[in-house]
Protein backbone atom coordinates (compact mmCIF):
# COMPACT_ATOMS: atom_id res chain seq x y z
CA UNK A 1 0.00 0.00 0.00
CA UNK A 2 2.67 2.29 1.10
CA UNK A 3 4.58 1.21 -2.21
CA UNK A 4 1.78 2.15 -4.57
CA UNK A 5 1.41 5.48 -2.75
CA UNK A 6 5.08 6.44 -3.18
CA UNK A 7 4.37 5.72 -6.87
CA UNK A 8 1.01 7.91 -6.63
CA UNK A 9 2.94 10.53 -5.09
CA UNK A 10 6.12 10.20 -7.37
CA UNK A 11 6.32 13.95 -9.30
CA UNK A 12 5.71 13.25 -13.31
CA UNK A 13 8.29 14.76 -15.25
CA UNK A 14 6.23 17.05 -17.82
CA UNK A 15 7.51 17.69 -21.80
CA UNK A 16 8.25 20.92 -22.74
CA UNK A 17 10.00 21.63 -26.45
CA UNK A 18 12.09 24.15 -24.42
CA UNK A 19 13.80 25.04 -21.26
CA UNK A 20 11.81 26.27 -18.56
CA UNK A 21 12.27 27.94 -15.49
CA UNK A 22 11.26 26.80 -12.51
CA UNK A 23 7.68 26.73 -11.49
CA UNK A 24 8.40 27.53 -7.86
CA UNK A 25 10.70 30.45 -7.86
CA UNK A 26 9.14 34.08 -9.46
CA UNK A 27 10.98 36.23 -11.15
CA UNK A 28 12.81 39.00 -8.83
CA UNK A 29 14.60 35.25 -7.51
CA UNK A 30 16.07 35.51 -11.00
CA UNK A 31 17.71 38.34 -11.39
CA UNK A 32 19.06 37.83 -7.87
CA UNK A 33 20.61 34.57 -8.75
CA UNK A 34 22.25 36.79 -12.09
CA UNK A 35 23.62 39.31 -9.50
CA UNK A 36 24.92 36.54 -7.36
CA UNK A 37 26.78 35.07 -9.87
CA UNK A 38 28.19 38.70 -11.63
CA UNK A 39 29.75 39.14 -8.01
CA UNK A 40 30.90 36.05 -7.03
CA UNK A 41 32.00 34.25 -10.30
CA UNK A 42 32.85 36.94 -12.99
CA UNK A 43 36.33 35.56 -13.60
CA UNK A 44 35.80 32.03 -12.49
CA UNK A 45 32.51 29.16 -13.13
CA UNK A 46 30.78 28.03 -10.00
CA UNK A 47 28.25 25.84 -9.33
CA UNK A 48 24.43 26.75 -8.43
CA UNK A 49 24.57 26.06 -4.75
CA UNK A 50 27.84 28.53 -4.54
CA UNK A 51 25.37 31.35 -4.83
CA UNK A 52 22.44 31.01 -2.62
CA UNK A 53 21.84 32.17 0.60
CA UNK A 54 20.04 35.25 1.64
CA UNK A 55 17.58 36.28 -1.26
CA UNK A 56 18.49 32.74 -3.28
CA UNK A 57 16.19 29.93 -1.92
CA UNK A 58 18.18 26.51 -1.28
CA UNK A 59 18.05 24.93 -4.81
CA UNK A 60 16.14 27.65 -6.50
CA UNK A 61 19.48 28.70 -8.31
CA UNK A 62 20.24 25.03 -9.38
CA UNK A 63 16.75 24.96 -10.71
CA UNK A 64 17.17 27.79 -13.09
CA UNK A 65 21.18 27.48 -13.88
CA UNK A 66 19.77 25.75 -17.42
CA UNK A 67 17.35 28.31 -18.04
CA UNK A 68 19.28 31.40 -17.46
CA UNK A 69 22.05 29.58 -19.21
CA UNK A 70 19.47 28.71 -22.73
CA UNK A 71 18.51 32.75 -22.83
CA UNK A 72 22.62 33.94 -22.59
CA UNK A 73 22.76 35.07 -18.97
CA UNK A 74 25.10 32.18 -18.00
CA UNK A 75 27.18 30.12 -19.90
CA UNK A 76 28.57 26.71 -18.61
CA UNK A 77 32.22 26.37 -18.53
CA UNK A 78 32.28 22.67 -17.15
CA UNK A 79 29.91 20.48 -15.54
CA UNK A 80 27.66 21.87 -13.22
CA UNK A 81 29.38 25.47 -13.14
CA UNK A 82 28.35 28.54 -14.71
CA UNK A 83 29.36 32.04 -14.64
CA UNK A 84 27.93 34.97 -16.13
CA UNK A 85 27.82 35.91 -19.79
CA UNK A 86 29.09 39.51 -20.98
CA UNK A 87 25.45 40.68 -21.06
CA UNK A 88 24.84 39.95 -17.60
CA UNK A 89 27.28 41.76 -16.49
CA UNK A 90 26.26 44.31 -18.31
CA UNK A 91 22.69 44.00 -17.19
CA UNK A 92 23.71 44.34 -13.47
CA UNK A 93 25.95 46.81 -13.43
CA UNK A 94 23.69 49.15 -15.65
CA UNK A 95 20.98 48.44 -13.31
CA UNK A 96 23.07 49.90 -10.54
CA UNK A 97 22.94 52.72 -12.15
CA UNK A 98 19.95 53.49 -14.58
CA UNK A 99 16.93 50.42 -14.47
CA UNK A 100 15.73 51.68 -18.05
CA UNK A 101 19.35 51.40 -19.63
CA UNK A 102 19.42 47.90 -17.79
CA UNK A 103 16.00 46.90 -19.12
CA UNK A 104 17.33 47.92 -22.74
CA UNK A 105 20.11 45.35 -22.45
CA UNK A 106 17.94 42.38 -21.16
CA UNK A 107 15.38 43.51 -23.58
CA UNK A 108 18.08 42.57 -26.44
CA UNK A 109 19.05 39.07 -24.85
CA UNK A 110 15.48 38.29 -25.05
CA UNK A 111 15.56 38.88 -28.63
CA UNK A 112 14.34 36.18 -30.60
CA UNK A 113 13.57 33.83 -27.91
CA UNK A 114 11.07 31.83 -28.56
CA UNK A 115 8.38 33.33 -25.85
CA UNK A 116 9.30 36.52 -27.09
CA UNK A 117 8.71 35.54 -31.14
CA UNK A 118 5.67 33.62 -29.88
CA UNK A 119 3.79 36.42 -27.62
CA UNK A 120 5.30 38.89 -30.14
CA UNK A 121 2.89 37.21 -33.01
CA UNK A 122 0.59 36.36 -31.01
CA UNK A 123 -0.13 40.23 -30.03
CA UNK A 124 0.15 40.92 -33.58
CA UNK A 125 -3.47 39.02 -34.36
CA UNK A 126 -4.78 39.77 -31.11
CA UNK A 127 -3.65 43.82 -30.17
CA UNK A 128 -4.98 43.51 -26.57
CA UNK A 129 -4.93 40.10 -24.70
CA UNK A 130 -5.05 38.66 -21.05
CA UNK A 131 -2.29 36.78 -19.27
CA UNK A 132 -4.44 33.77 -19.72
CA UNK A 133 -4.75 33.48 -23.43
CA UNK A 134 -0.87 34.11 -23.37
CA UNK A 135 0.10 31.67 -21.51
CA UNK A 136 -2.18 29.16 -23.16
CA UNK A 137 -0.57 30.29 -25.97
CA UNK A 138 2.90 29.77 -24.90
CA UNK A 139 1.84 26.25 -23.65
CA UNK A 140 0.71 25.31 -26.95
CA UNK A 141 3.92 26.87 -28.54
CA UNK A 142 6.02 25.21 -26.29
CA UNK A 143 3.89 21.57 -26.23
CA UNK A 144 3.54 21.62 -22.58
CA UNK A 145 1.10 21.04 -19.93
CA UNK A 146 -0.48 24.54 -18.78
CA UNK A 147 -1.83 23.40 -16.15
CA UNK A 148 1.34 21.98 -14.55
CA UNK A 149 3.56 24.49 -16.23
CA UNK A 150 1.60 27.51 -15.88
CA UNK A 151 4.16 29.28 -13.02
CA UNK A 152 6.95 28.42 -15.25
CA UNK A 153 5.09 30.20 -18.18
CA UNK A 154 4.33 32.80 -16.09
CA UNK A 155 7.78 33.89 -15.42
CA UNK A 156 8.33 34.10 -19.04
CA UNK A 157 5.93 37.04 -19.25
CA UNK A 158 7.10 38.91 -15.92
CA UNK A 159 10.31 38.46 -18.34
CA UNK A 160 9.01 40.88 -21.12
CA UNK A 161 6.83 42.85 -19.03
CA UNK A 162 10.21 43.90 -17.07
CA UNK A 163 12.11 44.25 -20.08
CA UNK A 164 9.84 46.56 -21.84
CA UNK A 165 8.73 44.45 -25.11
CA UNK A 166 4.91 44.20 -23.35
CA UNK A 167 2.65 46.32 -21.29
CA UNK A 168 0.56 45.25 -18.82
CA UNK A 169 -2.54 46.80 -17.14
CA UNK A 170 -5.63 46.69 -15.89
CA UNK A 171 -6.93 46.59 -19.25
CA UNK A 172 -4.76 43.37 -20.51
CA UNK A 173 -1.44 43.26 -21.80
CA UNK A 174 -0.53 44.74 -25.17
CA UNK A 175 2.48 45.49 -27.32
CA UNK A 176 5.75 47.49 -25.71
CA UNK A 177 6.35 50.83 -27.15
CA UNK A 178 10.07 50.22 -27.53
CA UNK A 179 9.82 46.74 -29.12
CA UNK A 180 12.87 46.35 -30.71
CA UNK A 181 11.85 42.59 -31.15
CA UNK A 182 9.44 41.26 -33.84
CA UNK A 183 7.11 38.40 -34.82
CA UNK A 184 8.81 35.68 -37.15
CA UNK A 185 8.42 36.11 -40.72
CA UNK A 186 4.82 34.96 -42.56
CA UNK A 187 2.09 32.94 -41.61
CA UNK A 188 2.86 30.77 -38.68
CA UNK A 189 4.56 30.58 -35.56
CA UNK A 190 7.24 28.20 -35.43
CA UNK A 191 7.59 25.74 -32.22
CA UNK A 192 11.10 25.38 -32.19
CA UNK A 193 14.68 27.21 -31.40
CA UNK A 194 15.48 30.00 -33.98
CA UNK A 195 18.07 29.12 -36.39
CA UNK A 196 21.74 30.80 -36.32
CA UNK A 197 20.30 32.93 -39.81
CA UNK A 198 17.23 34.20 -37.60
CA UNK A 199 14.23 31.83 -38.91
CA UNK A 200 13.08 29.50 -37.01
CA UNK A 201 12.96 25.56 -37.19
CA UNK A 202 10.40 22.86 -38.19
CA UNK A 203 7.31 22.52 -36.26
CA UNK A 204 4.41 25.06 -36.76
CA UNK A 205 1.74 26.25 -35.23
CA UNK A 206 -0.90 28.18 -37.57
CA UNK A 207 -1.77 31.86 -37.46
CA UNK A 208 -3.67 34.41 -38.84
CA UNK A 209 -1.79 36.34 -41.94
CA UNK A 210 0.18 39.56 -40.48
CA UNK A 211 -0.94 42.83 -42.07
CA UNK A 212 2.53 44.17 -42.39
CA UNK A 213 5.59 42.35 -43.38
CA UNK A 214 8.53 42.46 -40.84
CA UNK A 215 11.70 40.31 -41.03
CA UNK A 216 13.86 40.18 -38.13
CA UNK A 217 18.19 39.60 -39.07
CA UNK A 218 19.98 38.34 -35.66
CA UNK A 219 21.25 40.23 -33.05
CA UNK A 220 25.14 41.53 -33.50
CA UNK A 221 27.53 43.93 -35.54
CA UNK A 222 25.62 45.56 -38.71
CA UNK A 223 22.80 43.08 -38.75
CA UNK A 224 19.37 44.68 -39.49
CA UNK A 225 15.75 44.76 -38.64
CA UNK A 226 12.96 45.08 -41.88
CA UNK A 227 9.89 46.49 -41.30
CA UNK A 228 7.48 46.40 -44.89
CA UNK A 229 4.21 47.93 -45.51
CA UNK A 230 1.78 48.73 -48.34
CA UNK A 231 2.97 52.54 -46.95
CA UNK A 232 6.38 52.44 -46.21
CA UNK A 233 9.43 50.13 -45.84
CA UNK A 234 11.89 50.44 -42.81
CA UNK A 235 15.91 48.95 -42.29
CA UNK A 236 16.96 49.91 -39.55
CA UNK A 237 19.73 48.57 -37.96
CA UNK A 238 20.03 46.02 -34.97
CA UNK A 239 20.44 48.68 -32.11
CA UNK A 240 18.90 50.90 -29.67
CA UNK A 241 21.01 53.83 -30.63
CA UNK A 242 19.32 53.30 -34.29
CA UNK A 243 15.99 53.34 -33.07
CA UNK A 244 16.18 56.43 -31.03
CA UNK A 245 17.43 58.08 -34.34
CA UNK A 246 14.60 56.55 -35.67
CA UNK A 247 11.85 57.75 -33.71
CA UNK A 248 13.43 61.03 -34.33
CA UNK A 249 13.65 60.84 -37.78
CA UNK A 250 9.87 60.05 -37.57
CA UNK A 251 8.67 62.97 -35.45
CA UNK A 252 10.54 65.26 -38.06
CA UNK A 253 8.51 63.63 -40.97
CA UNK A 254 5.37 63.87 -38.53
CA UNK A 255 5.90 67.60 -38.25
CA UNK A 256 6.68 67.90 -42.31
CA UNK A 257 3.56 66.25 -43.42
CA UNK A 258 1.04 68.06 -41.52
CA UNK A 259 3.10 71.31 -42.59
CA UNK A 260 2.51 70.24 -46.13
CA UNK A 261 -0.96 69.22 -45.35
CA UNK A 262 -1.81 72.48 -44.10
CA UNK A 263 -0.60 74.25 -46.87
CA UNK A 264 -2.78 72.23 -48.86
CA UNK A 265 -5.51 72.96 -47.02
CA UNK A 266 -5.00 76.50 -46.69
CA UNK A 267 -4.41 76.34 -50.44
CA UNK A 268 -7.93 75.11 -50.93
CA UNK A 269 -9.74 77.07 -49.24
CA UNK A 270 -8.12 80.43 -51.02
CA UNK A 271 -9.24 78.95 -54.06
CA UNK A 272 -12.76 78.21 -53.02
CA UNK A 273 -12.69 81.45 -51.68
CA UNK A 274 -11.80 83.25 -55.10
CA UNK A 275 -14.14 81.04 -57.13
CA UNK A 276 -17.22 82.12 -54.81
CA UNK A 277 -16.11 85.72 -55.55
CA UNK A 278 -16.13 84.88 -59.50
CA UNK A 279 -19.78 83.18 -59.18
Amino acid sequence: MSANKAKETKRVRVHSNYVLPSDRHPFSVHLEIVRRYVNLARNTALPAENVEGPGIPVQSAGMNVRFLKDIGLLTASSRGKYSPTEQAISYIYARTADENRAKLILRQVLQNKWFTDATLAHLRTTPVTTREQLLNELALVAQTDRQVKGPALAVLLDYLVYAGIINEDEQGITLGTSVQSVAPKGNDVKASAPALDGTMGSGTIPSTQLSNDIAAEPIGTDKWHVIQTEDFYIKVKSDMYAIEDLKDAVKMLEKKVKRVRDLSDSSSTSDGGKVDEQT
